[in-house]
C-alpha cells in the first residue's frame, strides 16, 4: 500500500465518525480531488476484506464493515498515542522530535497523537516553555509552511530529550517494565511510537554487565535514567570523527573510558570517542543503589568534604564524631549530584520524604552557605540546596552529636524505598536511641530475598515487614514523619521487651504477647478464604492500579476510596518491585480494612503481575504474622513466585496452605 494511502486508511481507522475530505488532505498533504481518486483506489484495496468506504455529501466518509480483517490494523492503532494528557503530550513532543534529524509536519504530529493541529501548537507552545527551564540548550525551531524541528547541538538535544522522557514516563517504572516483559509493556509499546525501536532487554542485560564492571548496583531511577539515555544514544549515534563538545574534554570522569567503551561494544560495535565521552559522563552521574568500597567520585571531592566537614566542626557546639564508614558513599553521592548538574542530567526527585523536617537547621545552614560555594569554586558547578537532598539525608546518617557506648541491642533496617531513607533511619536512631546499635543498613528494593537470622540481629525496622519471621519487625508508620516514627519506636521497645533490653512498662502477660494457634488458624483461614484474584485485559495508565485494587479489596463506596487513599499515599514514596520476579508489590495499612486481604491481579495487555497485601490500622500481631509470610515467600521461594505470576486461582490457594502449613 502507498505511503498516502496509509496515512488516509489510519485517520480513518483513528475515528468511528465521519471524517471531512478535506482533513484528509491536510493528513495526507495532498489536493482534494487527489484524496477523493486515493479514496476510490483505497476502496478496491478494501474490498475483499469486507470493508466499505461510506460516503456522505457535505458531511465526509467513514469505514463500515469488519475492520478486524484488515491487514495492519492492529498496527496502525498501536502507532498512536491518543491518551496521553496536553501535559505528557509536550514531554512527548520533545522525544518524539529528537528520534530523528529532520523536519516534521505538524500534520504528522496530530495524527500521532489523535488531536487537531491546533491542539498540536498548544502543546508545542508548553515543550518551548519546558525546553527553557530545563536549560539544555536545545530549541524548537518553526518553519512557517514546512514544519518544526528540535534543534541545538547533539548533546543539548539528548539531555533535553531525556528530561522529557523522565516526565513522561518513571525511570523506576522503566525498570520493572523491562525486568518483567520487555517487548509488551506500555513503556516499550511508548517508545517504539515515539520512534525509539531498540531491544530493551539487550540494554538492560548490557547495563547489568557494566554494574558487573563497576563493583556496584545503581539506584533504581538512575539504571532507568541509563536505560532511556542509551535508548536515546542508539537512535541518534554520531558519525565517526564527531567530535564531543569542549564540556567532555574540559571534565574528568570518575568512570573510565574502558568501562563505557565495553559498554557500548555490547550495543554498537561502531561506536566513536565522543560516544564513549558521553557515556562516561552519564555513568559518573550515577548514584550507587548500596554501600560498597568500589564506589567512584570525582577527583576535586575528598578534598572539597575535607573543607566542609571542618567548616561544619566549627558550627557545632561540640566536636563533630563523623561516621567515616560512609564517606565513600557520601562521596559517590555528592559526586553523582555534581555530575549532573555539570552535564544538565535529570535529578532523582526527593520522593522518600515531602518535607525535609528533622533535619538539623545547622547541616542545612552549612550545605547552602558552606558546600554549595565550595563546589562552585572548585568546579564551577551551581546547584541548589533541593539539588544535594540524597546527600544531605546520607549526611545526617554521618554526624553523630555525643559519644555513646554500643548497647547490644541490635537493629537491622530494611527499606523497600531506598537506602537514601534507611540512612536516615540509621542516623534518627544513632542520635535518639542511644540503647540500640545500627546492625546493618538495607534497601529491599536491591536485593534478590535472604531473611534475616537472630545471629545477625535482635529485630528489623522496615516499612513493610518482610525478614525472617523468627525476629520481631517494627513496621515504620508511613508517610514517613520524624517525630512519628521516634515515638511509635519508643512505643514498640516499652510494649516489646527483648534480651538485654528492659521495658519501660510491665511485661504483658503471654496470651497478650503470643498468639495462640487456635488464633493463628483462624486467621490463615480467613486469609485464604478472602483471597481475590483477577484477570484484565486492558493497560492500566498511572494512577489506575490503586482504584482498581481498592475496588477489588473493599468494594466500591466509601471504604473503597479510604483504601485507595491509603494506598495511594503509600505509593507517593516510590513503587516496590520484586526484582527476581518483576512482580509489582501494593502494600499499605487502612482502617478500611476490617482484616488482612491478600490478592493477584494479572493483565494479559501487557503480562503485569500486581500483588497487593492490605493490613488493618491498627494490625495485631497475627495479622503481621500472615502477611509475613507471603512476604518472605515472595522473595525467597522462587517456586512460590512462579505460581503467583502463572497458577491458576486454586494453584496459589494450595500454595498458601502449603506455607501456613505448619499450624494448620
Amino acid at each position: 500500500m502507498r505511503p498516502r494511502l496509509r496515512v488516509i486508511l489510519d485517520v480513518l481507522l483513528s475515528s468511528d465518525s465521519w471524517t471531512p475530505v478535506h482533513e484528509l488532505a491536510r493528513a495526507a498533504g495532498a489536493g482534494v480531488r487527489t484524496v477523493f481518486r486515493d479514496v476510490l483506489e483505497l476502496e478496491y484495496i478494501l474490498k475483499p476484506y469486507g470493508v466499505d468506504i461510506e460516503k456522505k455529501r457535505g458531511i465526509g466518509i467513514r469505514l463500515s464493515g469488519d475492520l478486524s480483517s484488515i491487514p495492519g490494523r492492529e498496527r496502525s492503532l498501536a502507532g498512536r498515542l491518543p491518551w496521553l494528557t496536553a501535559e505528557q503530550r509536550a514531554f512527548a513532543l520533545v522525544c518524539y522530535l529528537g528520534h530523528e534529524r529532520r523536519v516534521f509536519k505538524l500534520t504528522e504530529l496530530a495524527l500521532l497523537f489523535g488531536v487537531s493541529d491546533s491542539c498540536v501548537s498548544g502543546d508545542l507552545r508548553e515543550a518551548e516553555a519546558n525546553l527553557a527551564r530545563w536549560s539544555s540548550g536545545a530549541v524548537l525551531s518553526r518553519m512557517k509552511g514546512i514544519g518544526i524541528s528540535l534543534e541545538g547541538g547533539e548533546w543539548a538535544v539528548r539531555t533535553a530529550v531525556l528530561h522529557a522522557a523522565v516526565h513522561l514516563m518513571d525511570p523506576r517504572d522503566i525498570v520493572r517494565s523491562v525486568q518483567q516483559s520487555p517487548s509488551q509493556t506500555d513503556i516499550a509499546r511508548v517508545l517504539r511510537t515515539l520512534g525509539y525501536a531498540e531491544n530493551p532487554s539487550g540494554i538492560f542485560d548490557a547495563v547489568r554487565k557494566a554494574e558487573l564492571d563497576l563493583g556496584y548496583h545503581f539506584s533504581w531511577f538512575d539504571q532507568g535514567l541509563l536505560w532511556i539515555y542509551l535508548v536515546i544514544a542508539l537512535q541518534r549515534r554520531t558519525e565517526a570523527g564527531y567530535e564531543a563538545p569542549s564540556l567532555f574534554a574540559d571534565t574528568v570522569f570518575s568512570v573510565p573510558s574502558r568501562v563505557s567503551a565495553a559498554l557500548l561494544s555490547r550495543l554498537s560495535p561502531a561506536s566513536n570517542e565522543a560516544e564513549v565521552r558521553f557515556l562516561s559522563g552519564v555513568l559518573s552521574s550515577l548514584e550507587s543503589g548500596e554501600l560498597r568500597d568500589s564506589l567512584r567520585s570525582h577527583p576535586a571531592i575528598p578534598d572539597i568534604l575535607t573543607r566542609f566537614i571542618a567548616s561544619l566542626d566549627k558550627r557545632m557546639a561540640v566536636p563533630l564524631l563523623f561516621d567515616r564508614t560512609l564517606l565513600p558513599f557520601l562521596s559517590s553521592t555528592l559526586s553523582a549530584q555534581i555530575y549532573k548538574k555539570i552535564l544538565g542530567l535529570p535529578m532523582q526527585p526527593a520522593a522518600a520524604m515531602q518535607k525535609r523536617e528533622g533535619l538539623s537547621d545547622i547541616l542545612d545552614d552549612a550545605v547552602a552557605d558552606d558546600l554549595i560555594p565550595l563546589i562552585e569554586r572548585q568546579l564551577g558547578a551551581v546547584l541548589d540546596p533541593e539539588d544535594l537532598f540524597s546527600f544531605s539525608l546520607t549526611l545526617y546518617s554521618a554526624v553523630d552529636a555525643s559519644s555513646r557506648t554500643r548497647q547490644p541491642l541490635r537493629v537491622l533496617i530494611s527499606c523497600f524505598e531506598g537506602i537514601c531513607l534507611a540512612q536516615f533511619i540509621s542516623s534518627l536512631i544513632s542520635a535518639r536511641f542511644p540503647e540500640l546499635a545500627v546492625a546493618g543498613v538495607r534497601s529491599c528494593g536491591r536485593s534478590n530475598g535472604g531473611g534475616y537470622s537472630t545471629e545477625q540481629a535482635d529485630f528489623i525496622i522496615t516499612t513493610f515487614p518482610s525478614s525472617s519471621p523468627h525476629l520481631s519487625e517494627f513496621a515504620v508508620p508511613l508517610p514517613f514523619e520524624p517525630e512519628e516514627f521516634c515515638r511509635s519506636l519508643a512505643l514498640f521497645l516499652a510494649e516489646n521487651p527483648m534480651p538485654g533490653h528492659a521495658a519501660s512498662t510491665e511485661k504483658k502477660s503471654q496470651d497478650q504477647e503470643t498468639a495462640e494457634p487456635d488464633d493463628l488458624v483462624d486467621a490463615a483461614v480467613e486469609l485464604i478464604g478472602s483471597f481475590v484474584f483477577s484477570r484484565l485485559n486492558a493497560p492500566v495508565h498511572s494512577g489506575g492500579e490503586t482504584r482498581e485494587i481498592a475496588r477489588l479489596a473493599a468494594g466500591d463506596g466509601l471504604s473503597a476510596k479510604r483504601l485507595k487513599s491509603d494506598l495511594d499515599r503509600r505509593e507517593s514514596y516510590g513503587a516496590v518491585v520484586l526484582e527476581n520476579t518483576g512482580i509489582r508489590l501494593f502494600h499499605c495499612r487502612s482502617r478500611a480494612a476490617g482484616s488482612p486481604r491478600f490478592g493477584v491481579v494479572r493483565n494479559s495487555a501487557n503480562s503485569d503481575v500486581w500483588v497487593f497485601m492490605i493490613a488493618p490500622e491498627p494490625a495485631s500481631k497475627r495479622d503481621i504474622s500472615m502477611l509475613s509470610r507471603i512476604s518472605v515467600a515472595l522473595m525467597d521461594d522462587l517456586d512460590f513466585s512462579r505460581v503467583i505470576v502463572s497458577g491458576q486461582p486454586q494453584e496459589i490457594k494450595r500454595s498458601l496452605f502449603q506455607l501456613f502449613a505448619d499450624f494448620l
